[in-house]
C-alpha cells in the first residue's frame, strides 16, 4: 500500500498469506491448546507433576487412572456402607446385650471428681430400646405392675443410678432425668459415663463410691464391685468416617468432651440417641464419600477418552479440582445441619466437619488452578489433615494419636516421594552440564585475573547502571493501541496531530476500511499478546531487521559471528568476511527459536504466559575484549532504530553463574 519493503520482507509476508489462505494462521495456537489438555506419554511422572498443568499432563497416564480407579471404588464402598450401617442402626439396638445398666458422674458443674463425688446427681435414668417404648420416660410409670415389664425399678448404688432387667437387652440409647432442686446444680453432671454387664456383683465395701474407688480403668472396660463392666455411653458420641465395620456399635466412638448444658433445665427428662443426625450423616458420610466415587470414575472415563466426551470437551483438572472439593461442601452443609438443631451434645460433630473442611479445600485449589507449586499445596493438605486429626483427637479424647490421619500420611508420602524424584532428576541434570560448567568458570577466573579486562567489567556494570534497565525491569509482548479504542479527547488529540493522509499511508487498507487504526510505537499496557502465531508471524518480519542492525552494529565495533569452515565452526569478524560472498554466506545466524523449546520455557518458567515470551528472533554478536562490548552497548543503546526495552548483565562480578551453567553473556531485550 505503497511501503517500500525488501525482498526477504516480501517473501515472508506473501509466506503469511499463503496460510492464512490454508487455514494455517492459527496452526500453533491450536497445537498449544491441544497439548496442554493431553497427556505427555514420555516424561518423568517427577518432572510433569511441577509443569503449569499437572494434572493435565499426567491425565493419559496408567498410574493417575489407577489411582483414580482405587479412590472411586474406595470412596463409593465407603458411602454405601455408610448407607446400610445408617439404615441398620434406625432399625436395631445398637449396643448391648446386658443384664445391668450403671449411670455414674464423673465430673460436676463445680468440678468435683474422684472421692468428692457425693451421689449420681441425677433423679433418674433408664435405657431406650427400638421398637419398644417400656424404658421411655414417657411410660415409665404406666407400665408398673405390668406383666410384659422387662426391667426392675432404677436404683442407687453409691455415686452410680443402676437399672437391671431380668434377661441381657440391647440398647439404642438411653434418658436422664435432672434433679428437681434448683440448689443442686452444682452436683449436677457435666460429664458421665454409661456401663454395662451381664455379670451378677455384690456391692461391697467402698466399691460403689465416687470414682469407681477399687475399681481398675482400661479405656472402654472396667472393674467395678467384682466384675468388668464395658463402657456404652458418653454425654458426646463420635461416629468414625472411614470405617468399613457394618455393625453400628464398631464405629461409635466414646469422647472425653464435658457438657456443661445438661442440667440447665430441671426435673426434664433428656434423651440420647446413639444413632447419628439423619442430615448430618446424609451428608457428611454418605454423600460425601459417595459423590467423591461417583465423580471419581467419571473423571476416569474422561481421561480414558482423552478429555472428550460425546463431543464435549472436559477439563480434566476441573474434574478432579470438583471432585476432591465436593466433600468439603458437603461437610459444611452437615455441619450447618447440627448447627441449626442446636443439640449441644453433638455440636463437636459441627465443629470436627467444619475443621475437616481445609483439607479438600486446598486440594481443590491445587487441582483447579494447577502451577508448578501443585505438589506443594497437596503436602500442604497432607499436614493440614494429620494436624486437624491430633486436634480432633485431643479435643474429643485427650490422646493426640487416638486416631491416625491414614489419608494424610498416604499423600504426605506421595508428595515427598516425589519430591525425592525431583531432586534426584535436578541433580542429574546439572550433572550433565558440569563439566560445561567447569570450562566457562576456568574461562571467566582468567578473564578476571587481567587487569584491563578486570577494568572493562567494572566499566560495563557503570554503563548498565547508568542506561538503568536492569534484568527486573517489566517486559512483556503488548498489543499496540487503536486509535479507534481511544478516550474520545486521547483520540481527537491524535486525529488533529495527524493527518488523515497520514493515517491513511501508514494503515493497510483493510485495516483503515475496518476502522483499525493502529498508533505507532504505543503498546497497550492492558493487552497482552496471548496467541503464538501472531508472535511468530511478528518474530518472522522482526528477525529480518535484526539481521540487518546486527551487521551494522558488528561493522562499528568489530564485532564476530560463527563461521562454518568445513566441520568446525570458528568466529570471524564482520568487517573481515562482510565483502567476501563466500565467507558470508556461510555466517551461522541464529535460527529463530523452534516451537517445541518455547512450548517447553512457558510449561517451566513462563507459567503459560505466552506474553513473555521476548526472545523468539534472537541472535548475538561475539566481542575479543570488554571494550568492544561495552562499546557495541552503547551503540545499541542509542540506535534510533530500535526500544531496549531490558538489559541482563550476565558479565557482573556479583552474578551466580550456577543459574546459567556457568555459561555468562549481557541479554538484550
Amino acid at each position: 500500500w505503497g511501503l517500500e519493503l525488501c525482498e526477504d520482507t516480501v517473501e515472508v509476508l506473501q509466506g503469511f498469506g499463503r496460510m492464512a489462505a490454508l487455514g494455517l494462521d492459527s496452526v500453533l495456537d491450536s497445537y498449544w491448546e491441544k497439548m496442554q489438555n493431553s497427556p505427555f506419554e514420555t516424561s518423568a511422572l517427577s518432572s510433569l507433576l511441577f509443569l503449569q498443568r499437572p494434572v493435565s499432563a499426567i491425565s493419559g497416564r496408567l498410574q493417575f487412572q489407577l489411582f483414580l480407579f482405587f479412590v472411586g471404588l474406595y470412596s463409593s464402598a465407603i458411602g454405601c456402607i455408610s448407607l446400610s450401617r445408617y439404615n441398620l442402626s434406625q432399625n436395631v439396638n445398637i449396643l448391648g446385650p446386658y443384664r445391668h445398666y450403671r449411670f455414674t458422674t464423673m465430673v460436676t458443674r463445680d468440678g468435683s471428681t474422684g472421692r468428692d463425688i457425693r451421689s449420681p446427681g441425677v433423679e433418674d435414668f433408664g435405657i431406650l430400646k427400638r421398637g419398644s417404648t417400656q424404658c421411655t420416660p414417657h411410660n415409665r410409670n404406666a407400665h408398673n405392675g405390668n406383666k410384659f415389664r422387662e426391667y426392675l425399678p432404677t436404683r442407687v448404688v453409691g455415686t452410680s443410678l443402676l437399672q437391671t432387667f431380668e434377661k441381657p437387652t440391647k440398647m439404642s440409647g438411653w434418658y436422664v432425668t435432672m434433679l428437681h432442686d434448683e440448689e443442686t446444680q452444682d452436683t449436677d453432671p457435666t460429664y458421665f459415663e454409661i456401663w454395662g454387664t451381664s455379670s451378677d456383683f455384690n456391692v461391697t465395701g467402698g466399691c460403689a463410691e465416687g470414682g469407681a474407688v477399687g475399681g481398675t480403668y482400661n479405656g472402654d472396660t472396667i472393674e467395678w464391685c467384682g466384675v468388668v463392666w464395658d463402657k456404652v455411653g458418653v454425654p458426646a458420641v463420635r461416629y468414625d468416617r472411614l470405617s468399613f465395620q457394618m455393625e453400628p456399635a464398631k464405629w461409635l466412638r466414646f469422647t472425653h468432651l464435658h457438657n456443661k448444658e445438661l442440667s440447665m433445665s430441671r426435673d426434664v427428662s433428656r434423651r440420647f440417641e446413639l444413632s447419628p443426625p439423619f442430615l448430618f450423616y446424609l451428608f457428611y458420610n454418605t454423600l460425601a464419600m459417595g459423590i467423591q466415587g461417583v465423580l471419581s470414575f467419571f473423571v476416569l472415563v474422561v481421561a480414558m477418552r482423552g478429555g472428550v466426551i460425546m463431543r464435549w470437551r472436559f477439563n480434566i483438572h476441573v474434574l478432579l479440582g470438583l471432585t476432591v472439593g465436593s466433600p468439603a461442601v458437603l461437610s459444611a452443609l452437615a455441619a450447618l445441619t447440627v448447627l441449626f438443631q442446636g443439640e449441644s451434645e453433638r455440636q463437636h460433630l459441627a465443629w470436627e466437619a467444619i475443621a475437616r473442611i481445609v483439607r479438600p479445600a486446598i486440594v481443590f485449589y491445587a487441582c483447579a488452578y494447577q502451577g508448578p507449586w501443585f505438589v506443594y499445596l497437596l503436602g500442604l493438605s497432607s499436614v493440614v489433615d494429620i494436624a486437624v486429626t491430633v486436634m480432633v483427637n485431643l479435643v474429643l479424647f485427650g490422646e493426640p494419636f487416638r486416631n491416625v490421619s491414614l489419608t494424610g500420611f498416604v499423600w504426605l508420602f506421595l508428595c515427598v516421594y516425589v519430591g525425592m524424584f525431583r531432586v534426584r532428576d535436578l541433580s542429574r541434570s546439572r550433572n550433565l552440564f558440569k563439566a560445561d560448567q567447569e570450562r566457562y568458570d576456568k574461562l571467566w577466573t582468567q578473564l578476571t585475573q587481567d587487569e584491563d579486562s578486570r577494568m572493562g567489567i567494572d566499566h560495563l556494570k557503570k554503563v548498565v547502571l547508568m542506561i538503568g534497565l536492569d534484568e527486573t525491569n517489566y517486559c512483556r509482548q503488548h498489543n499496540r493501541v487503536r486509535a479507534d479504542r481511544l478516550p474520545k479527547a486521547q483520540r481527537e488529540k491524535y486525529e488533529k496531530a495527524s493527518t488523515e493522509e497520514s493515517i491513511r499511508v501508514r494503515t493497510c487498507p483493510l485495516f483503515y476500511e475496518m476502522g483499525h487504526i493502529l498508533v505507532p510505537s504505543r503498546p497497550n499496557a492492558s493487552s497482552l499478546v496471548s496467541s503464538f502465531d501472531q508472535l511468530y508471524a511478528q518474530a518472522g518480519v522482526a528477525n529480518l531487521q535484526l539481521l540487518k542492525r546486527l551487521r551494522v552494529w558488528a561493522e562499528m565495533t568489530n564485532g564476530m559471528f560463527p563461521v562454518s569452515q568445513g566441520n568446525t565452526v570458528v568466529f570471524a569478524r564482520w568487517n573481515d568476511i562482510k565483502d567476501d560472498l563466500h565467507l558470508s554466506q556461510q555466517v551461522r545466524w541464529t535460527l529463530i527459536k523452534r516451537h517445541g523449546r518455547v512450548f517447553e520455557k512457558l510449561l517451566r518458567s513462563y507459567g503459560n504466559e505466552r506474553a513473555r515470551l521476548l526472545d523468539i528472533s534472537r541472535n548475538l554478536i561475539v566481542f575479543e575484549t570488554m571494550t568492544d562490548l561495552t562499546n557495541c552497548l552503547g551503540i545499541i543503546v542509542t540506535d534510533e532504530n530500535i526500544r531496549v526495552e531490558r538489559l541482563k548483565n550476565r558479565m557482573d562480578l556479583s552474578y551466580d553463574s550456577s543459574e546459567t551453567g556457568g555459561y555468562r553473556d549481557v541479554c538484550i531485550n
